[in-house]
């Protein structure tokens, strides 16, 4: 009887073991574990007291908004700012608190909009402003474009430079119109309300020892 006993309670412990055991593994593959940060949207409309809801197989139950990379998306509406310096660029985003969030130039693609093939630049918020920048995951937002000058320059408003200088400006050409009213100025960049204007009195002085013909000092 002991024999049989002994028996009987290692082929239960077994069968308890082997339940075990297929009861995590069913359990592992009811949990989805995501391997990043991110924002979870359930797409259930859940109840209070309520815990257990009937899904259909290939249903959505929830939408994940990966957080560890955020990005804000510009299309480029004037094709001249397409030659800007990308390394000089960033998009900035004033919220309502007074505060700003600077997102640095991050790739640039073709992208296809209402038929048409248009350059999409993609602007990378840094780590540190992410919680920030995720609350307008989705909506569309409006920014500023920036650029850091390569050398100094003073920004000059266009309307005032038509307004003050109508002849010189009415074939709309800028760099021509500058150089009318100083012949040693010249557009450093144009944006959209604004020209970055520099002359040589701006530019930086060499201190180089100058050379001759033959590369001698």
């Amino acid at each position: 009887m002991l024999a049989v006993g002994g028996a009987d309670l290692q082929l239960a412990r077994t069968e308890l073991e082997q339940r075990q055991l297929e009861f995590e593994q069913k359990q592992n593959q009811a949990v989805l574990k995501i391997p990043f940060p991110c924002q979870l949207n359930l797409s259930l409309q859940l109840a209070e007291h309520i815990s257990d809801y009937p899904v259909n197989s290939g249903q959505e139950l929830a939408v994940m908004r990966d957080l560890s990379a955020i990005l804000i998306r510009a299309i480029f509406s004037d094709p001249s700012w397409s030659t800007l310096p990308t390394d000089k660029l960033k998009a900035v985003i004033s919220l309502p608190d007074g505060s700003r969030l600077e997102a640095p130039f991050a790739y640039s693609k073709l992208e296809r909009v209402q038929l048409r093939e248009d350059v999409a630049y993609y602007f990378q918020f840094p780590t540190n402003s992410a919680p920030a920048a995720a609350r307008m995951m989705g909506t569309d937002a409006s920014c500023e474009l920036w650029l850091d000058l390569p050398q100094p320059a003073r920004v000059i408003p266009k309307l005032s430079l038509v307004v003050n200088h109508p002849s010189a400006f009415q074939n709309r050409r800028w760099n021509e119109g500058v150089k009318q009213i100083d012949p040693h100025a010249h557009v450093l960049v144009e944006g959209q309300t604004d020209l970055a204007i520099t002359t040589s009195k701006d530019a930086p002085t060499s201190t180089e020892t100058p050379r001759d013909d033959d590369g001698e000092k």
